[in-house]
């Protein structure tokens, strides 16, 4: 139900402010983020926090979406921001050759929730990834903050994909804390609501009434980018409180040191390098050859 005189909340505001009590609010931030190209404000899930959402469409050209999440925050307007989807559809989003290897731990981790840094699917527009210079790949982070599957981001991900049939390969829905730059992410709505809620371009706000039965912890972040070569192995990144359990589900998960990082990254230079080379002396062999 929309919230229409909150003594607790700012006069000054440009949102529409709904709560989650309802699904009345579900077709106001589908067709802003789908249709309008304008962002929101809602509860992420477990992970605790608000996050602003924005949509995005396979090879879009356009990444105003992108710069606008990013000036509501007031940071760099070309600063990466993750796609939200859920953990059994996080493969068909990374380069099909790492899609096995990705699939066989998000079906481990079972209902965690998590971040995962993977080569990103050709369908991933430039501007919306990353490229890894140690790794030389496009790189995205692919993440889903909630395990009940009741959060208001979670009910919102298979309105979008019934309404407007759309795929998991077809449309990306992007999302990054609801907090000014350098700010502590916000984990109730009220202060995210007074940090956002008149920023141009912020069409509506959806308050969880049960935003206490979430966790008020960060995400562990894994990488499953190409550092282990013809291994299986994902490595931890950003480590929260769930770490140790999602290493108990899945053996394939492991943490490196700092030491382990350096060598890693010196082997890895090395065997890019040799790859390189043996590429230029195949190149060269052909060419004589024709």
């Amino acid at each position: 139900m929309a919230l229409e005189n909150n003594p607790n909340l700012p006069i000054e505001v440009k949102a529409k402010i709904f709560t989650s009590e309802t699904d009345d609010w579900l077709p106001y931030v589908a067709r802003a983020i789908v249709e309008d190209k304008k962002s929101c404000l809602v509860q992420g899930g477990d992970a605790g926090m608000y996050v602003i959402i924005g949509g995005v469409f396979a090879g879009e050209r356009d990444s105003s979406v992108l710069r606008l999440i990013n000036r509501q925050k007031g940071r760099d307007e070309a600063e990466s921001i993750a796609i939200m989807v859920p953990q059994p559809e996080m493969p068909s989003l990374a380069a099909e050759s790492y899609r096995d290897r990705i699939r066989k731990v998000v079906t481990a981790l079972d209902n965690e929730y998590f971040g995962l840094i993977v080569p990103a699917s050709e369908g991933i527009p430039d501007w919306l990834s990353s490229y890894d210079r140690l790794h030389r790949v496009r790189e995205k982070l692919v993440l889903w903050g909630d395990k009940g599957g009741d959060c208001p981001v979670a009910k919102l991900y298979p309105y979008i994909r019934n309404k407007y049939r759309l795929q998991t390969e077809d449309f990306f829905i992007i999302g990054t804390s609801a907090n000014l730059h350098k700010e502590k992410a916000n984990s109730y709505f009220n202060p995210a609501y007074e940090q956002l809620g008149d920023k141009e371009g912020l069409a509506y706000a959806v308050m969880d009434p049960d935003e206490d039965k979430y966790s008020k912890g960060s995400v562990t972040i894994l990488s499953a980018l190409p550092l282990t070569r013809g291994r299986d192995r994902i490595l931890v990144v950003r480590e929260s409180r769930s770490a140790d359990e999602m290493i108990a589900k899945a053996p394939q998960i492991s943490r490196m040191t700092q030491l382990g990082w350096l060598r890693y990254s010196l082997s890895v230079k090395a065997q890019l390098g040799r790859e390189s080379l043996i590429g230029r002396i195949r190149g060269y062999n052909i060419g004589n050859a024709a």
